[in-house]
């Protein structure tokens, strides 16, 4: 087979580490690769390395903020008609779009009449955004001919909208072969406790809660604990929301924002709890990957976060917006360190069994494999 996926950024955040764990896969099953990206970057590294075609295309997402990225947004006929021929030519047999904010994809498999899989990932809510174009968008979702969601969070809200052929719920695959529940440097009985949050600063992704939950537990319980702040920043607004938030609070001692790291091994190596405070979370991959690393996870019971965790079971959940329930959470897990330990045990062994890459690659190869025969049975 030859699969041609569509990425809507060049970052290394969830969306794209998970579409190169499939790449893998495919490549290793003998199928043919191309991805496409509206701009070079940190993913062109890592697609280099497994020694996958790419090509850098300028299309644009079909979401707006306000009425940013209206106008570019139908800049796409011009790389639309560009990638017909190209298309042609690469001799492609599936379309996989890897995000539900582009439709050029689904576009250009329309067009050719290429097998088309949508891969939603994300609520718009959750970022603020619209369609720009609702009704011609619904459209191309409902003659896709497959969809794949990363939890059934997202196939839940996504069934009240639209009536879509063959969706499937297909959770993110993680390489559980790899040792990532590395050597903890630290245990919880040794002072100061470090909270880890990843992910994008903004404030859907709730950074500005676990600050609050720093300054109840230092300054009214007198537990001391660190909070680390791993992702790049949205925005400016983001940005001085946070810093104002912290001076509020007067934590700026017990606060350390680290931007993006690519690679967080040294910072989890060190944490004894990881926050997942983000609102409608698609799945959170941060929150797997805390899991098979040994950390127990304290998670909003908001979106795919309250799918993954069961609380007192595999880690802990708390109201959304609720700083104070979210301190008690970390307040118990300090003082009881036993426990926390069973817990990150259970989880690290149920994340291994239900997120093994493996698993979810096979199942979405064999969803090509039924959109190909489909096809050359109606010829």
């Amino acid at each position: 087979m030859r699969i041609m996926f569509l990425s809507n950024t060049d970052s290394l955040y969830g969306a794209n580490r998970s579409m190169i764990e499939l790449i893998k896969y495919l490549k290793s099953m003998g199928d043919d690769v191309i991805v496409l990206l509206p701009v070079g970057g940190e993913v062109i590294g890592e697609l280099e390395k497994i020694g996958c075609e790419y090509h850098v295309v300028n299309y644009k997402t079909c979401v707006r903020v306000g009425i940013y990225n209206t106008l570019g947004y139908f800049t796409n006929i011009r790389s639309y008609l560009k990638l017909l021929g190209k298309i042609r030519y690469w001799n492609i047999d599936i379309i996989h779009s890897n995000t539900s904010v582009l439709d050029i994809g689904a576009w250009l498999a329309y067009s050719l009449k290429i097998p088309h899989v949508w891969h939603v990932r994300e609520t718009l809510e959750h970022y603020h955004m619209k369609y720009i174009t609702p009704h011609l968008y619904k459209k191309l979702r409902e003659k896709s001919n497959s969809t794949i969601y990363i939890s059934q969070f997202l196939f839940e809200n996504a069934r009240k909208k639209y009536t879509e052929r063959k969706p499937r719920v297909v959770y993110n695959g993680f390489d559980t072969s790899e040792n990532i529940a590395y050597e903890r440097n630290k245990s919880i009985e040794e002072l100061p406790i470090n909270l880890l949050v990843c992910g994008m600063i903004t404030a859907s992704k709730g950074q500005t809660e676990a600050v609050e939950a720093t300054r109840i537990l230092v300054q009214e319980r007198g537990i001391n604990v660190n909070l680390y702040l791993a992702g790049e920043v949205g925005g400016r607004g983001d940005a001085e929301a946070l810093k104002q938030k912290i001076q509020e609070c007067d934590v700026e001692s017990y606060v350390f924002p680290l931007g993006f790291l690519e690679d967080l091994s040294p910072i989890r190596s060190n944490t004894d709890i990881a926050l997942q405070c983000s609102r409608l979370e698609g799945m959170g991959r941060v929150t797997v990957e805390s899991m098979l690393s040994g950390i127990i996870v304290v998670g909003a019971a908001s979106g795919a976060t309250a799918e993954l965790i069961s609380d007192g079971e595999n880690g802990y959940l708390y109201e959304p917006g609720n700083a104070v329930e979210l301190a008690d959470k970390i307040e118990y897990i300090v003082r009881h360190p036993e426990e926390k330990r069973r817990i990150e045990d259970r989880a690290k062994k149920m994340a291994r069994q239900k997120f093994n890459s493996t698993f979810a690659n096979e199942q979405i190869r064999e969803i090509y494999k039924e959109l190909l025969d489909e096809k050359r049975s109606a010829i």
